[in-house]
């Protein structure tokens, strides 16, 4: 029986890939290792192998891969939008005019591939990586990533090295396009969808056979979710059964969200618009500076807006003292996160990817991109994003690009709300996003795995 090793490096891979059952399919017909860190060890069967939990890139190789993601967004600038915008504001402008002429030397066509194949031959490779894969002697390696997160990167490394396959999954919803172009490139890669997949051709070079469109496994518990019975999530949530509500999503950063609430409380005052309700989901981690700057949300006396229950006691908490409280501490309920997404009519997100999986439970979305009259960074910004372009292209999107016509695009919402036929199409949209052809992202996986990439 074939060996398949899977890095489980953080806890987040550890929630999407074991306890979601991701590889429950796989193991049946290959043997399954998992490579993680010790502070996983209690968590992962015997069957598995670990690195110390500290282990850390030397401080001078971490700064010359930050230089060097850097600099081929400015080499590769055309193959992705969201390189051109990175590397102008988050990393060009606050160099020194020598380091900006620098800079733009060392990412020119065929400096940039020499001085980054010398920076992966000079730092090569982490012997206890390398050492734990010689052990495991797996026949095929599967790298969940963020495309720029040392331990992945480190880890495809070493597979190169000892002739293993590698098979990197993307983690999250930007990694394809907006981390850098991949110095090292997998055997084979698995992306959400046509989305990514064009992306990983186009930006990274990776040939269309060895691209794996699977879907996501977070995504499992929208696209399956459980019986939802919403009568009894109004009464135990203490929200009213005969009411339609729309879910406002916080965003982490750059965004005065609390002015914007009590537009919509106020319209729905003045307009005696009966029975709509607003619901807030602040960010769970969002940016103190929210906290310091905005008008504090349980200062305004809203009538149409009530809180996340879910969110209150942490929301308090934070809004309590902004400065000291760690807001990390705070672990979302998935299951309930399903629900008040099901519970809803629509959503208003700032370009998130619940709003993604609001659409996959076939609800529409209001995009409040216009520039925020504190925050000098507008979330519109990130529209220009290459992963985000294709916002433009749902139906029954609403993109709000003016603060003054934000309160007519909301009453656009409530009325897509009401058509059957957006529901279906909503969900047909999202798709070529986060692709699913109604199984699980378990039987994906290893049909995708068996059929075309080890020769079972």
């Amino acid at each position: 029986m074939k060996t398949i090793a899977v890095l489980i490096h953080t806890k987040v891979i550890f929630n999407n890939f074991i306890t979601s059952g991701a590889l429950d399919e796989l193991s049946k017909n290959f043997k399954c290792i998992f490579i993680a860190p010790e502070s996983l060890r209690d968590s992962l069967d015997s069957q598995s192998y670990f690195y110390p939990a500290d282990l850390k890139e030397r401080e001078v190789f971490s700064k010359i891969r930050f230089n060097l993601d850097f600099l081929s967004m400015n080499r590769y600038k055309y193959r992705s939008s969201t390189f051109q915008i990175k590397y102008s504001s988050l990393y060009f402008k606050d160099l020194s005019f020598l380091k900006k002429l620098l800079a733009s030397v060392l990412s020119m066509p065929l400096i940039y591939e020499i001085i980054a194949r010398f920076y992966e031959f000079y730092c090569g490779y982490e012997k206890k990586f390398l050492n734990l894969l010689t052990d495991a002697k797996p026949d095929l390696i599967i790298i969940p990533s963020g495309f720029n997160d040392w331990t992945s990167i480190s880890f495809l490394k070493s597979s190169k090295k000892l002739n293993i396959t590698s098979f990197m999954i993307m983690s999250n919803w930007d990694n394809v396009a907006s981390k850098g172009v991949l110095r090292i490139l997998p055997d084979h890669i698995g992306v959400w969808g046509e989305q990514t997949k064009l992306q990983a051709m186009t930006i990274h070079s990776i040939p269309e056979e060895n691209i794996h469109v699977l879907g996501s496994p977070q995504f499992d518990g929208h696209y399956f979710p459980d019986k939802f019975d919403r009568e009894y999530f109004a009464s135990h949530n203490n929200f009213d059964i005969n009411f339609k509500y729309f879910l406002f999503l916080g965003t982490a950063r750059s965004r005065d969200e609390t002015s914007i609430l009590k537009k919509l409380d106020d319209l729905i005052e003045a307009r005696k618009i009966d029975n709509i309700g607003i619901i807030y989901r602040p960010h769970p981690w969002r940016d103190k500076s929210l906290n310091l700057i905005g008008q504090n949300f349980f200062d305004v006396k809203f009538k149409h807006v009530s809180l996340d229950p879910s969110m209150a006691e942490h929301f308090q908490a934070m809004m309590k003292d902004p400065e000291n409280f760690s807001t990390l501490k705070f672990v979302p309920n998935f299951q309930y996160s399903v629900e008040i997404l099901q519970f809803s009519e629509g959503v208003i997100a700032s370009l998130t990817t619940m709003g993604l999986e609001s659409m996959i439970l076939g609800k529409p979305v209001l995009l409040p991109i216009f520039k925020d009259p504190i925050f000098s960074y507008s979330v519109g910004e990130y529209m220009k994003y290459e992963h985000h372009k294709c916002w433009k292209n749902f139906r029954h999107t609403v993109i709000s690009s003016n603060i003054d016509n934000f309160e007519d695009d909301f009453l656009k919402l409530i009325e897509i709300a009401k058509l059957k036929e957006a529901s279906s199409e909503i969900k047909d949209d999202v798709l070529k996003v986060v692709y699913n052809d109604s199984k699980k992202y378990k039987y994906l996986l290893s049909e995708e795995i068996t059929k075309n990439i080890i020769n079972f």
